[in-house]
């Protein structure tokens, strides 16, 4: 159970590797794809295009990518204590008997 927990762990911290380098080149890439699009479809650069498009990629940074992150680190959290959780509800189960486990259950 703990090489389980331990590996999620390591898990985890990989996924935070690869959203901190997301989130750091995240703006550039989207920039570059949209200037090769435009590039490629002979559209001409309108500056205010680029500082509303620019805008809205900032505020999709901050919004999206770090709440991803939040996500996925509760739900990795989750699935390695998920075990110790399960075995804690039926140890309560056995000395107490299931009406106990119910009450907490709809509280």
């Amino acid at each position: 159970m703990i090489r389980r927990e331990i590996s999620q762990c390591a898990f985890r911290l990989l996924l935070d590797c690869v959203q901190t380098l997301l989130s750091h080149t995240f703006i550039n890439v989207a920039f570059l794809l949209m200037y090769t699009t435009m590039w490629s479809f002979d559209i001409q650069f309108d500056t205010k295009f680029f500082a509303v498009s620019m805008c809205m990629a900032n505020h999709l940074r901050v919004n999206v990518v770090f709440q991803f992150t939040v996500a996925v680190r509760n739900f990795v959290n989750y699935m390695a204590a998920q075990k110790r959780i399960q075995v804690d509800l039926n140890l309560l189960s056995y000395l107490f008997g299931q009406k106990y486990i119910s009450d907490i259950s709809s509280a």
